[in-house]
């Protein structure tokens, strides 16, 4: 099994979250809408 170094504490995960928290501090009134249905095929829901 060919791994690559990663930090102890990495989650890219975590890491988005981080990332929307800051976005959505410095723009209030901005409501953030995410996509979870990526790779789903042609399914509806």
């Amino acid at each position: 099994m060919n791994q690559t170094s990663q930090p102890k504490d990495h989650n890219p995960l975590k890491r988005i979250a981080k990332s929307i928290n800051l976005a959505l501090e410095t723009a209030p009134d901005v409501t953030a809408v995410i996509e979870n249905m990526a790779g789903q095929g042609a399914q509806l829901g």
